[in-house]
């Protein structure tokens, strides 16, 4: 209902526009004024749903280069938003610099907000922005900080049947409800990236920006946003009217609405009213007073001069300044006097900043603008020569701001007769003129764009999506009965058999599982069959033979099913048994196959056909004979089948396996004898041989103790007795192979002779005195093996005590007073266990008695 009200509003701003941006020029005299902004702004606005909202603008921390920013608005229902930014001059510039040398000045901006939907739905945005004198834009990027909200839940309730098996496989009907709960949830945007680009028109007092966001959530979920937005600014007055278009396009696996229009029109206000405008270029009127000399009775004289005069145009423009337009009213006098005796001609002139041909046309455009002038204060347009000249007639040097400002002129030049008096007698008088000359100040466009904040997508929108939870309630299940399933049977009886029982319920099954009864059985043409439990006697006729049938019927105690059975009266076959044969490789064996076979009725047999073996050849006669030939190099099993029949013809097959064997090679056992602990290795294949000349492979080596044993397939064997096996016959068993397999086994006997016993050396020992002395008695011993040795007996001295110490020596202690040699004895033993010993004389060979008074003696070396 709003959307026309909103077109009509849009109609209207655009027809402003167009008519602000074909509006005259300001009356001569008059100064051009621009909307720069002011320190604080507050506006109202109602979009296209009615909904008013507010919103406030500040400016702190100004310093001329820079200044801070705050921004905020709130609508109906708690929506709003806040956001901080900081405007400033890009390249450290100062506003002195930027005075002094405007070109190439921009101003930076960056930003930073967060906005509330009325659901209370909030998103974070950070951005930066840019400015230049002809257009403005930023680009910013944005991030929801909310989690979803639900704003819808419903439940479907699903009642069907269902049948299925239970886990005996028997099939039921079951009901299921089914029971969907659906919640709907709403969530901010995800992340989002926007841009917004805009233009402010000087002469319309309007700025026009557009904007583009795009913006990302769950579940494929996107929004695309296109905006426009124009302001209009009312001079002199501070107050501003404006209009925001958004169209929308949104795309989801949820989204209900694809596509939306959203406007917002506004008024907004700067305090301050007429401060926030100032003039476009500020000037100043300053007296300046001459002296002059005033010549007495002049003399009147005519003389042709010319005349010549310049205007100046700012970088890339055509229009005429105020400044230049005071210059161009001195000249109409001249140019609209009798005096002026030629055409005017008119010459356009740019800088060096450009292509040719741009300046070209841009010098054309200036002589036009100049000569339009003088047009519009009544000089004939058809007295004036017109053209550009590019800038390739420079007044000055290119080569820098101030000399390129001079060449961006037009020169007007023309004739004209000038009277003049010639003096007489002069005085000097002073005359006061009152100029005007332009102040020093920034441009407009700067202080305009540290006011103008960076735009941003306010509206924080959403994103739908599900979530599905499904219960199932299941009711009692309710079984299925099913019919049984009876299954042919067939069945061989013998002529003249006697109730021959048949188990025809063995095949037949119920799906449920339920017990099965024979409830009738019909009667057969050659025979009779009764019902015995869960089988039927047959019995047939006498001397009959042939097919005979009947049917049976079976039930699971609600449903039954019928089965036939086919009966075959035969004379009785005779018994083949399996039959089994061996030789060996190219030799031929003969066997009788009907050894082992028989007949029911007693009949003879006979050998009636030998089937072909397939790896040999077979051949047989009648009483049961058959031999078989190997073929050449066959190995293995070979079997094939035969036929037997009796007197009444009945037949039987049987069948045959004959194995064919190597023939084996010959093991000769052997012997070897090793002393203790020393390996041993013996060749077990030096003696063997094989009938046929193949070659022997050693394959197998066992019975190992009392040491390790080692082999190589060429027959050699190691054995390594163990080191705590101190004799004894070790027998191990071998297998050899010949090349075609046959194989046969030897032994292999090892005698480990015993260790001998260690070898004790008899020591010789010094004492001077009753001084103890230590002896190393293993020192000169040895053990023949290189075992361990150890003493394990020490005797006592004749004249003094022994110990055996810890470390295997023995200490000895002589008594008093006795002075020659003593001995003892000791014994050693090897870790095999076996002994020896040998003696220790102890020698004195100086020394006095140690008791209290005992008598000194000297001692010789015997």
């Amino acid at each position: 209902m709003h959307r026309p009200m909103l077109l009509a509003a849009l109609l209207t701003f655009a027809s402003g526009v167009t008519q602000a941006q074909t509006a005259p020029p300001p009356a001569k005299g008059v100064v051009p004024i621009t909307y720069v902004g002011s320190n604080g702004r507050i506006g109202v606005g109602i979009n296209d749903d009615g909904d008013v909202n507010g919103e406030f603008l500040g400016f702190f921390a100004h310093r001329g280069h820079a200044t801070g920013m705050v921004e905020g608005w709130y609508g109906q229902g708690g929506a709003g938003g806040l956001k901080l930014g900081w405007h400033w001059l890009w390249g450290g510039r100062t506003l002195d610099q930027v005075i002094a040398d405007p070109s190439g000045a921009s101003v930076a901006k960056v930003f930073a907000a967060v906005d509330r939907n009325v659901m209370g739905d909030r998103k974070a945005s950070l951005g930066f922005g840019w400015e230049r004198e002809t257009w403005f834009g930023d680009l910013y990027v944005s991030a929801g900080l909310t989690d979803e909200r639900l704003v819808d839940s419903r439940t479907r309730v699903d009642v069907s049947t269902i049948t299925g098996t239970n886990a005996t496989g028997r099939p039921f009907t079951q009901q299921r409800t089914l029971t969907t709960l659906t919640r709907v949830f709403e969530q901010a945007y995800d992340h989002g990236l926007g841009a917004r680009f805009g233009r402010f028109f000087e002469e319309a007092q309007l700025r026009l920006q557009a904007g583009f966001d795009r913006e990302w959530g769950d579940f494929s979920s996107h929004q695309n946003t296109f905006s426009l937005g124009v302001e209009k600014f009312i001079p002199g007055t501070g107050h501003s009217i404006g209009l925001s278009i958004e169209a929308l396009r949104r795309a989801g696996d949820f989204v209900l609405d694809r596509s939306d229009t959203r406007g917002l029109l506004s008024w907004r206000y700067d305090f301050g009213g007429a401060q926030a405008y100032r003039e476009v270029q500020p000037y100043r009127d300053v007296e300046v007073v001459t002296e002059v000399e005033v010549a007495g009775e002049p003399q009147l004289m005519r003389n042709e001069v010319g005349m010549d005069a310049a205007t100046y145009f700012k970088l890339d423009r055509f229009s005429l300044q105020d400044a230049d337009a005071s210059q161009l009213d001195a000249l109409l006098a001249a140019l609209k006097s009798d005096s002026r005796v030629s055409r005017i001609r008119i010459v356009g002139h740019t800088c060096d900043l450009g292509r040719d041909a741009y300046n070209q046309g841009l010098s054309e455009r200036r002589a036009r603008a100049v000569a339009e002038f003088f047009a519009s204060h009544g000089v004939s347009i058809e007295e004036m020569d017109v053209s550009g000249e590019g800038e390739s007639d420079p007044r000055f040097p290119n080569d820098g701001e101030a000399n390129r400002a001079k060449n961006r002129r037009v020169d007007v030049s023309f004739l004209s007769v000038e009277e003049r008096s010639v003096p007489g007698e002069t005085r000097i008088e002073k005359r006061s003129e009152w100029k005007r000359e332009p102040v020093a100040a920034p441009p407009a466009w700067i202080e305009r764009a540290l006011r103008n904040p960076a735009a941003h997508k306010r509206a924080v929108d959403v994103y739908r999506f599900e979530e599905t939870e499904q219960s199932e309630q299941l009711g009692p299940q309710v079984l299925v009965n099913r019919a049984p399933l009876a299954v042919n049977d067939s069945a061989t009886v013998d002529r003249d058999a006697s109730a021959a029982s048949i188990a025809v319920l063995g095949n037949d099954s119920d799906p449920d599982g339920d017990t099965l009864t024979i409830t009738t059985v019909s009667a057969p043409a050659n025979g009779s069959a009764t019902l015995s439990g869960s089988s039927v006697l047959y019995t047939p006729r006498a001397g009959f033979t042939g097919s005979d049938s009947f049917t049976y019927t079976i039930s699971d105690g609600a449903l039954t099913a019928t089965a036939t059975v086919d009966i075959t009266v035969r004379i009785a076959p005779p018994v083949a048994n399996p039959d089994t044969a061996s030789t060996v490789r190219g030799t031929p064996v003969s066997f009788n196959v009907l050894s082992n076979d028989s007949d029911p009725a007693g009949e003879a047999l006979s050998l009636v056909a030998v089937g072909t073996p397939s790896n040999g050849s077979a051949s047989f006669v009648a009483d049961g004979v058959v031999t078989y030939t190997p073929a050449a190099g066959f190995l293995g099993s070979d079997t094939f089948s035969y036929r037997a029949r009796n007197v009444s013809g009945a037949e039987v097959e049987g069948r045959i396996t004959v194995t064919v064997t190597a023939v084996p090679p010959r093991a000769l056992s052997d012997v070897a004898t090793t002393p203790y602990s020393t390996p041993i290795t013996v060749n077990v294949l030096a003696n063997d041989s094989d009938p046929s000349g193949d070659t022997l492979t050693l394959v197998e080596v066992t019975g190992a103790r009392n040491g390790t044993v080692s082999f190589s397939a060429d027959g050699s064997v190691t054995f390594s007795p163990d080191a705590d096996f101190f004799g004894g016959v070790v027998t191990l068993g071998y297998r050899i192979r010949n090349t075609a397999g046959g194989e046969d086994t030897a032994s292999l006997v090892i005698t480990v002779s015993p260790p001998v016993g260690p070898i004790a050396v008899a020591d010789e020992a010094f004492t001077p005195g009753i001084t103890p002395v230590e002896i190393d008695v293993l020192a000169n011993d040895s053990d023949p093996q290189n075992l361990a040795i150890r003493v394990v007996t020490v005797n006592r001295g004749f004249r003094g005590t022994t110990t055996l110490l810890p470390d295997g020596r023995v200490r000895y202690v002589p008594n008093d007073n006795w002075c020659g040699t003593d001995l003892f004895t000791y014994i050693i033993e090897n870790s095999a266990g076996l002994r020896a010993a040998t003696t220790v004389i102890v020698r004195r060979i100086a020394g006095s008695s140690a008791s209290p008074g005992a008598q000194a003696k000297s001692c010789s070396i015997q």
